[in-house]
C-alpha cells in the first residue's frame, strides 16, 4: 500500500500512523520521477523499517526535515519533491490495517486559501505530465527491462541500491508468453529476505486484479515443497496445485519478484529459476502434489477482497 504526497524540499514534515498488519513500513524521498527514466529524477532519501521507531502499540513518528533530530528521522534535502510511504503486507488478513498522514510543521490550522490561476494552471500541467508517463514512459520500462530477452525466462536478482534504489531490495522478473495449455513454472527458495514476493502486470506494468483472482503470493502465503522451494504455477485455468497464478485472461504478461529487507546478498544457489511446461506435465516437474494440502481458492479469494476492502476502505 504506497501513500504519496508532494512536499517542498528542506521544510519539515511530520509523517506518523500505525504499522498495523503490515511486515514492514518504509519512507523513500524522491526527487522529480526517477522511474521516468535517465536524468528524470533520484531516490534523494530511504528510512527502512530497521530504523523506524515503533511503539508498542504499533505507532510511529518520522521526523522529515532538514535536521530531523533523534528518533526516526529523514533528512529532506532542498532538491526533494515527493515523499511515499509504503505498508507492505505479507499476509492479507482481517488483521487491522496500518495508516498513514502527514503535517507540515508550523502550519497546522492555517487557512487554505483557493489555488490562484498559476498554481491551477501547473496543476494541470502537472497531470499532463502524468499522463504521458503513463503513456509512454511504462511500456517503454516494461520493454526495456523484461521484454526485451526470451519471454518464459527469469532474469538474475538485480540489487536495486546499486541502481539508484532501496537498500536491501533485490529484485528479478521476466514475461510470460502461454498458450492455453501452457503454465509457467517459477522456482524460488527461502531466503533470509523480510519479504518475499511474486506478482503479475500487464504489459502496462499494472498489477493484474489482485481482489478477486490470485495474481500475487508471498512465501507466506506459498506452500513450499518437499525439495524445499516454492514452485509458483503462472497459468490461465486452475491446474489444481498450489501456488498457482491466475493470468485473469493475459496470454502476454510480466512476473516480477521482489525481496525487501535482504541483509547482504542472495546466495546464488537461491536464485529464481523459470520453466515453461504443459500443464498435462506439470507432475513431472512439481514435486509433492500427491501430499500437498491444496487451499480453498474461494475461501483464499473472499479473504483477499476482504483484506483489499479494509485496506482501501471499499
Amino acid at each position: 500500500l504506497y501513500a504519496f504526497a508532494p512536499i517542498h524540499g528542506g521544510r519539515h514534515y511530520r509523517i506518523w500512523g500505525t504499522v498495523g498488519s503490515a511486515c514492514r513500513v518504509e519512507v523513500q524521498l524522491y526527487s522529480g520521477d526517477p522511474w521516468a527514466g535517465a536524468g528524470a529524477g533520484a531516490s534523494v532519501g530511504y528510512l527502512p523499517f530497521e530504523d523506524l521507531v515503533v511503539e508498542d502499540d504499533g505507532s510511529f513518528t518520522v521526523e522529515l526535515a532538514a535536521d530531523p533530530g533523534p528518533g526516526s528521522g529523514l533528512v529532506n534535502p532542498p532538491e526533494a519533491t515527493s515523499v511515499f510511504v509504503r505498508h507492505i503486507y505479507d499476509r492479507w488478513t482481517d488483521e487491522p490495517i496500518g495508516e498513514v498522514h502527514i503535517d507540515l510543521v508550523g502550519e497546522e490550522g492555517v487557512r487554505v486559501l483557493p489555488a490562484s490561476p498559476a498554481e491551477t494552471a501547473e496543476r494541470l500541467r502537472r497531470a499532463g505530465e502524468i499522463l504521458d508517463q503513463a503513456v509512454t514512459v511504462w511500456p517503454a520500462f516494461v520493454h526495456a527491462r523484461y521484454v526485451a530477452r526470451f519471454p518464459n525466462t527469469v532474469s538474475d536478482l538485480v540489487d536495486t541500491y546499486a541502481l539508484g534504489g532501496v537498500r536491501g531490495r533485490w529484485m528479478a522478473g521476466g514475461h510470460f508468453d502461454l498458450a492455453p495449455d501452457q503454465a509457467l513454472v517459477v522456482v524460488t527458495r527461502p531466503t533470509d529476505a523480510a519479504y518475499q514476493a511474486i506478482q503479475l502486470t500487464d504489459m502496462w506494468f499494472a498489477s493484474l486484479e489482485y481482489a478477486n483472482l490470485v495474481s500475487s503470493l508471498t512465501t507466506t502465503q506459498s506452500v513450499l515443497g518437499p525439495d524445499g522451494a516454492f514452485h509458483t504455477i503462472i497459468c490461465a485455468e486452475d491446474p489444481g496445485y498450489p501456488n498457482w497464478l491466475d493470468t485473469g485472461g493475459h496470454r502476454r504478461g510480466v512476473f516480477l519478484l521482489r525481496y525487501d529487507g535482504v541483509p547482504g546478498s542472495v546466495p546464488t544457489e537461491a536464485r529464481p529459476t523459470a520453466r515453461l511446461v504443459d500443464v498435462a506435465d506439470l507432475a513431472s516437474v512439481v514435486p509433492g502434489r500427491a501430499d500437498a494440502e491444496m487451499p480453498d481458492r474461494a475461501v483464499t479469494r473472499a479473504a483477499r477482497r476482504r483484506h483489499l476492502q479494509r485496506r482501501t476502505h471499499r
